[in-house]
């Protein structure tokens, strides 16, 4: 029914959110994606004796714009219904990447001999090049709100897994912190949000419900006054050329209106030629 992924990276109905980006200057050179695959998907399928009733629903983002997609699926037959949805709303911007989205299914049985199947997923993959050092924080919050399914966030890079977060089908609430250096390299972000419903042969009432919310920002290594992608005897000239007061200079790392030792301080500490 849903598209298979890797054990861990299934992802239970939700939202999901994601966000990796930049600051500084010519900071649309520093993550330059290089190939994604994103889409939301629901498939609905009914049953009672020789009635039925199947639904499915797939949108695809094509290329690297935009991608704004809500997928509902319903499906009825006689004594039993079910309701399935994916959605995600995502950004790949010029220095990194945004997205909400999640995935939901809610059936309900009044007979013995009914039969639900729902599936729905919100997938996102985004892989780019990091051309220079530079560092990032990782913030997610994964929310489950029933079971039969599950969420999952991984960022891999060149070293192999960054971070790796996932959330069981039971109700629950995790939260990732993550802070560190990407080296230059090709980097893959994956949140994935899948729901799964089936009643085979019951009388009740189910649902599954989960969400994902992330922030991934990337900013250039503190000492690159030129970001050329090192920290060297460019940005130690440009320290000591601007020395004193200069206000809004990029030699002011700090931006306190004097280029002076705590911006030495800072090219010294990240030296990276």
């Amino acid at each position: 029914m849903t598209r298979n992924r890797p054990l861990g990276l299934a992802a239970c109905a939700g939202a999901i959110t994601t966000a990796i980006g930049v600051t500084g200057d010519s900071l649309a050179d520093l993550l330059v994606p290089t190939a994604q695959d994103r889409f939301a998907l629901t498939d609905a399928f009914a049953q009672n004796g020789r009635h039925f009733d199947m639904d499915e629903f797939v949108l695809v983002a094509a290329d690297f714009e935009p991608f704004n997609a809500e997928v509902p699926s319903f499906v009825a037959v006689t004594d039993a219904f079910g309701l399935c949805s994916g959605a995600q709303f995502s950004e790949i911007l010029p220095a990194g990447v945004h997205a909400t989205g999640g995935s939901t299914t809610d059936g309900n049985s009044s007979s013995a001999t009914a039969f639900l199947d729902l599936d729905s997923e919100s997938f996102l993959s985004v892989t780019f090049d990091v051309t220079a050092p530079a560092n990032y924080t990782l913030i997610a919050t994964l929310t489950s709100g029933g079971t039969g399914g599950a969420v999952a966030l991984l960022l891999t890079g060149p070293g192999g897994v960054l971070v790796e977060s996932y959330l069981t089908p039971s109700p629950g609430v995790v939260d990732v912190d993550s802070a560190g250096t990407l080296a230059p390299g090709s980097y893959t972000i994956i949140i994935d949000s899948q729901a799964h419903l089936l009643l085979v042969n019951e009388a009740r009432y189910a649902s599954t419900g989960y969400n994902v919310s992330f922030d991934l920002v990337a900013a250039p290594l503190a000492g690159d006054v030129n970001n050329d992608g090192e920290i060297a005897f460019d940005d130690l000239l440009a320290i000591l050329s601007s020395w004193g007061p200069c206000a809004s200079c990029a030699a002011d790392l700090d931006q306190d209106g004097v280029v002076g030792f705590s911006d030495l301080l800072l090219v010294l500490t990240n030296w990276t030629a």
